[in-house]
This record gives structure tokens, sequence and C-alpha cells, in this order.
């Protein structure tokens, strides 16, 4: 039985048939596959891009990160990362946290610091919806790049203003469907945090 979530090679090909490029077999596609390796490429810009913004499915709140030898190391997988107690004085540096009060990245002591990250997750670890918004933006940022002038795109702005309006929709049940796991006072948090995007 086929999955119902949109795969990282459909979603390739679904970029591909923009420019009527024939599908590929399989991902990573042959480095001599200049169209499959770009439209990969492509896939994952835009991924990041939208991840960027700070979602639901993507964002973690009070993430518990206890510095060593003075430092908070930056998670690699992360997009975005704030303290989550306004009140801290701090930035991310590289892949370290600065003191901007302190004027370093060592000065953080050794008891845990509570982090609200926005995380890169894997295309097969997204949701549909945003499967979906992140396949069509990357298939119109393709065909404009590689597309010639005078052809005509698969998908047009309309298409993807919708599927960005039903990735929001899907966000929003998915924040009120859980509003009933965190306390009121972290509920106002999350949908206030800074790290949104939106």
């Amino acid at each position: 039985m086929p999955t119902a979530l949109t795969t990282k090679l459909e979603a390739v090909n679904i970029i591909l048939a923009t420019i009527n490029e024939g599908p590929v077999a399989s991902i990573p596609a042959a480095a001599s596959d200049f169209y499959g390796t770009q439209a990969e490429t492509t896939l994952d810009e835009v991924s990041k891009e939208v991840q960027l913004e700070g979602w639901h499915f993507n964002t973690e709140y009070e993430v518990e990160i206890t510095p060593s030898g003075g430092a908070i190391a930056v998670p690699t997988d992360a997009l975005k990362i704030d303290f989550h107690d306004p009140s801290v004085k701090g930035f991310q540096k590289g892949l370290f946290m600065y003191d901007s009060e302190d004027f370093s990245t060592t000065s953080w002591g050794s008891s845990a610091k509570k982090m609200d990250i926005v995380y890169y997750r894997a295309f097969t670890d997204l949701p549909e919806a945003a499967n979906r918004y992140i396949s069509i933006r990357a298939a119109r940022v393709f065909a404009s790049r590689y597309q010639s002038d005078g052809d005509t795109y698969s998908f047009t702005s309309i298409d993807e203003r919708q599927a960005r309006a039903r990735l929001i929709s899907a966000e929003g049940f998915t924040n009120e469907a859980n509003i009933l796991n965190v306390s009121p006072g972290a509920y106002a948090v999350k949908r206030g945090s800074p790290l949104r995007g939106y």
C-alpha cells in the first residue's frame, strides 16, 4: 500500500516534470544527471528555507542543554536557537551561544539552560502539508532557473499560495489539537515565541 506522504523521490520528479524532464529512478541521482541533481539540491534548499520559519512540527521549547567547559554548543541540526528566558542576554555565534554581557562563549557555567530551538527535519519526517508546499515552491524555483523564457510553468503562484495556506491551516489544527497537552502559560509562550516566522 503506498504511503500517504509525498516521498523525496516523488518530490524530485514533480520538480523535474516542470521542465518536461524525465523522472529519476532513485535519489541521489547519478552525478552525470545535471537536472536530477539540481532538482534535489533545490528541494533541499527550499525545505531549509521553509523550515527556517519555525513550525509546530520542527520547533521545541525549553530544551535543556548543559554547558561543557562553560560553553553551550548549538545542536548540529538547529536552524534557529534562543534562550527560553528572554532576560538571558545571548545569541548564537557560530557553533556556540555567545554571552553578550560577558562577551564570551565560555561563561555559561555548568547548569543546564532552557533553549527554544527550530530544527531542520529530513523531508521524510515532515507532515504532508509541508511536503506538498515545499515541493510546489521548489518546482517553481527550479523552473525559474532552468526553464526557457516563454515556457509555461506546471505550477502557478496561485498553486503555491494555496499550498502555503493549507500548511498554515494544518499548523493551526495541530497547535489547537495540542493545546490540552500544555499549560495555558506555556501555550501563550509558544504562540508568541520570537522563533516564529509568521
